[in-house]
């Protein structure tokens, strides 16, 4: 027992942890890195605690300090070219490549079940998780696969765009809008497109507020606002649409958040627009018309999206200004520029979405050294993967990802959001890591985390003793960071 306190005494000493400090310039780089091996991807970072995941466009996936950006481990998985995102539940990773689905160990890139679908690719988006089952389509099925076994629970001959998982009900977006029974794949209802569109697209969930984009040929999108029933149980109830102009949305899905809906189209155009009707909040242009849009997401009232600005880039060979693109924060409901990156840090293009976490945006962009981390300032929540969730909903909900010893101690006994983790954090980064003993803390905090969490688990007396120490400490350590 003593060494054991002990030992958890060290660990306040140290007060090292798994995020940033907050003290950094908002949209300064905090590191970027390489992205499989030829550097392309266009996938979406997964971020869990202090760990990134990222998908490449060669079959591989790998795993970074998300604090750092040094990458831990790169498996290669297929010879194949996957345009899908991976999404994590319940501390296994999922991922399509090729015609297979993987479950893959987070901690070592180890292939633990593969699913093959016999010559049919994925459909776009990501594979929808519950605890029990997962969720994805081809070019004309859609499968429900046991988590476990990794076997086939059954499937339903639909050609899907988008999937959403709310309850026992799997919304599948294809010529029609489907519901049906997670458990069986029974029909429970289904909506046709309206008069003029050809079916529906991507989709975003937020409570009962359903934003669904149509499609009518490839070149003309309407998005959708429906109202679900409270029980799911019969079709819902339109409440307005907004035509996208003539160009298709083309697979960027809405992201609802702040009572606002965040649409993006080959337009180049973000727009913004109020659940309750369709009337525009704003809109500002951030990619030149015809490209595929960028995706944006919306994290404690800030919107993270890719823009264009004009600079100067070394990927260039040319002395003349270019359209060079960065990462911008937005205000949600005003559209106003709260910060944007500069563009001396030579952004490629992103085709997915950002993640955010650890009070770090991150983006994955397709060129070499592609993979970018910016400063955030305080972040109360996160956008951890595609759609934000497993659930594949696309909105700022309150799910959190499932960590069982690898999450920091400090944030296991204050809680993750507490504001107090800002005060160890920089004095982490601006005391401890300015020393040689200091960084040798910091060493020995990240090999030794996981036995502090051991015992905090395990020892609910040394747990509250381990709480009364560190609110004791914090005045010092404020004190000493000054």
């Amino acid at each position: 027992m003593r060494k054991q306190i002990k030992i958890t005494v060290i660990f306040f000493l140290l007060v090292l942890f798994s995020t940033p400090a907050t003290s950094q310039t908002q949209g300064s780089l905090a590191w970027n890195s390489d992205i499989g091996v030829e550097g392309f991807s266009w996938s979406t970072p997964i971020v869990i605690n202090n760990s990134l995941y990222m998908q490449d466009q060669e079959g591989g996936i790998g795993c970074y300090n998300a604090t750092t950006g040094t990458r831990t481990w790169y498996v290669k998985i297929a010879d194949e070219y996957p345009v899908t995102s991976p999404v994590y539940n319940n501390e296994k990773l999922y991922m399509f490549a090729g015609d297979t689905v993987y479950r893959i160990n987070p901690l070592d890139g180890i292939i633990e079940k593969q699913f093959s679908v016999e010559g049919k690719y994925p459909g776009p988006g990501a594979p929808a998780v519950t605890d029990t089952t997962m969720f994805f389509t081809t070019s004309d099925t859609v499968y429900a696969i046991d988590t476990v076994g990794f076997t086939q629970k059954w499937s339903k001959t639909i050609r899907a765009k988008d999937l959403i998982v709310t309850g026992n009900i799997l919304l599948v977006m294809s010529d029609k809008l489907y519901a049906l029974n997670t458990s069986d794949g029974s029909e429970i209802w289904n909506l046709a497109a309206p008069a003029g569109d050809d079916g529906f697209d991507q989709a975003g969930l937020s409570g009962t507020n359903l934003a669904v984009y149509t499609y009518s040929g490839y070149y003309s999108s309407t998005l959708y606002l429906y109202q679900l029933s409270s029980a799911n149980d019969t079709a819902p109830a339109l409440i307005w649409s907004n035509v996208m102009t003539e160009n298709y949305q083309a697979h960027s899905p809405p992201t609802i958040a702040s009572g606002t809906v965040l649409s993006t189209s080959r337009e180049g155009v973000l727009k913004a627009y109020s659940v309750t009707d369709s009337t525009s909040l704003w809109e500002r242009e951030i990619r030149e018309s015809g490209y595929a849009p960028a995706m944006p997401i919306a994290v404690d009232g800030k919107v993270y999206v890719q823009d264009e600005i004009m600079g100067s880039s070394s990927r260039k060979n040319s002395p003349l200004e270019v359209v060079v693109p960065v990462l911008v924060c937005l205000d949600i409901t005003t559209g106003a520029l709260d910060w944007n990156s500069s563009a001396s840090d030579n952004m490629g293009i992103s085709w997915g979405q950002p993640a955010a976490a650890n009070n770090i945006i991150y983006v994955a962009t397709d060129h070499a050294k592609g993979l970018f981390a910016y400063h955030a300032g305080t972040l109360n929540n996160s956008w951890y993967m595609f759609k934000h969730n497993p659930s594949l909903t696309g909105s700022d909900n309150d799910w959190e990802p499932s960590v069982s010893d690898s999450d920091c101690p400090a944030e296991r006994l204050l809680g993750r959001n507490a504001p107090e983790l800002n005060i160890l954090r920089h004095y982490r980064d601006k005391v401890l890591a300015k020393s040689n003993l200091g960084k040798d803390m910091i060493g020995y905090y990240y090999k030794n985390s996981d036995a502090v969490n051991k015992i905090i688990d395990e020892n609910p007396t040394i747990k509250i003793t381990a709480q009364t120490l560190l609110a004791g400490i914090l005045p010092f350590i404020t004190l000493v960071s000054q």
